[in-house]
C-alpha cells in the first residue's frame, strides 16, 4: 500500500472552523481547492505527491523540536500511531538533528526551532498562522536543506493549531478522532 499526501497548502482559521484547501506548487503559487476535498490518495497521481509511505513501503521521517508542548508531541505519537495502522508501516519520529530523504516536520510556530528556520528561510508562509489562536497550515517544500528532497509540513499558530493540524492528517488517512 503507499500514502500519499497530495502536494497542497492548507490553512484552518478557528473563529469559523472553514479549512480551506488551495494547491500549490512551489509555496506562493496557490489555487483554491475544495472545502471537503480528500488530500490522501492511495496511487501517485503526480510528481507533486509526497510519499507519506512510499512504493516500496518505507516512511517518510516525522521531525520534530524536543523543545515543543508536550500535547503536540503525543500527538505526534498518535500520527505515528495512524499511518501504522492504516499502512503497516511505523514513521520513524526524530526529535532533533537527523535528515530523512521525505521527512514530515511538525510544530509550533515560535516554540519549534524546525519550523521557526523554515520561516525565517522565506520556505515556510505564516501569513495564516500570526496573531490567529487554534490555526494550522500544512504545506509541502520542495528541497527545504541539504539530503531532504521534499517536506511535509504541518504548522501551528500555537499549541491546539499544531495538534489540529496532525489531527488532520489522521483523519483523512481515515482514522477516527476519536479513536
Amino acid at each position: 500500500m503507499m500514502i500519499l499526501l497530495k502536494n497542497i497548502y492548507l490553512r484552518k482559521f478557528s473563529l469559523t472552523f472553514l479549512l480551506n484547501i488551495l494547491l500549490c506548487l512551489p509555496i506562493g503559487a496557490q489555487q483554491t481547492g475544495g472545502l471537503t476535498k480528500n488530500i490522501i490518495v492511495d496511487k501517485p497521481t503526480n510528481e507533486s505527491d509526497y510519499p507519506i509511505i512510499a512504493l516500496d513501503h518505507t516512511a517518510a521521517t516525522i521531525l520534530y523540536d524536543i523543545n515543543d508542548y508536550k500535547g503536540v508531541i503525543r500527538a505526534i505519537g498518535d500520527l505515528q500511531s495512524d499511518v501504522d495502522s492504516v499502512a503497516g508501516v511505523k514513521p520513524g519520529i526524530v526529535g532533533d538533528g537527523l535528515f530523512a530523504y521525505y521527512e514530515i516536520v511538525i510544530g509550533t510556530l515560535g516554540k519549534s526551532k524546525v519550523i521557526d528556520e523554515l520561516v525565517s528561510s522565506g520556505k515556510l508562509d505564516t501569513k495564516d498562522l500570526n496573531g490567529k489562536w487554534e490555526s494550522f497550515v500544512i504545506a509541502t517544500i520542495e528541497n527545504p536543506k541539504p539530503n531532504v528532497k521534499k517536506c511535509l509540513v504541518i504548522a501551528g499558530s500555537d499549541k491546539r493549531g499544531a495538534i489540529y493540524g496532525i489531527y488532520k492528517i489522521s483523519r483523512q488517512l481515515g482514522v477516527s478522532p476519536w479513536y
